[in-house]
């Protein structure tokens, strides 16, 4: 696995462009962190069944998002697990077939800014239903799993900069 650090804007671009060649879905969390795991409660709900505002807003957010870049669903959960990370929390988590739309949005949109409540966080990226490309948002995190001679070859070419997390 590779983390990719200090992309700028215009390797963000050349990146977004890159992945939407090879990425077959996409998901996202909805954070959810008033919600203990066993919550099995309304995920707009906190432990004490009072609404969640924050949560709601965070929500609502996303549905107008979805709406707005034509996303097609493929499913939703409810879950505490999330790519390569488990949370404390349940969350809604999204998964999306990746379109034009999207992805000029995503062109426009560096990682960093997918940030509770605004938009939804932590976007993860398949290659043939396998996690591909993960990112956690808010600390700019993006890590390409199972990297490719291709990958690599395209990181070099545009300058990006990564190291191997584990065994190269």
């Amino acid at each position: 696995m590779i983390c990719i650090y200090n992309l700028n804007n215009e390797q963000h671009k050349s990146f977004i462009e890159y992945a939407f060649n090879y990425c077959d879905s996409i998901s996202f969390i909805v954070e959810n962190y008033n919600h203990s795991i066993n919550n099995k409660q309304n995920i707009l709900k906190d432990d004490y069944g009072n609404f969640d505002n924050n949560c709601y807003l965070h929500y609502q957010n996303t549905q107008k998002l979805i709406k707005e870049l034509r996303m097609t669903i493929i499913r939703s959960e409810d879950n505490s697990n999330y790519g390569t990370q488990c949370y404390s929390y349940r969350s809604k988590i999204f998964y999306v077939r990746p379109n034009e739309k999207l992805k000029n949005f995503l062109r426009a949109t560096m990682f960093e800014s997918w940030i509770f409540p605004e938009l939804p966080e932590d976007i993860i990226m398949y290659k043939k239903n396998k996690i591909w490309v993960e990112t956690i948002t808010h600390e700019r995190i993006v890590w390409i799993h199972n990297e490719c001679k291709e990958d690599i070859d395209f990181l070099k070419k545009q300058k990006i900069s990564f190291y191997y997390e584990g065994n190269p």
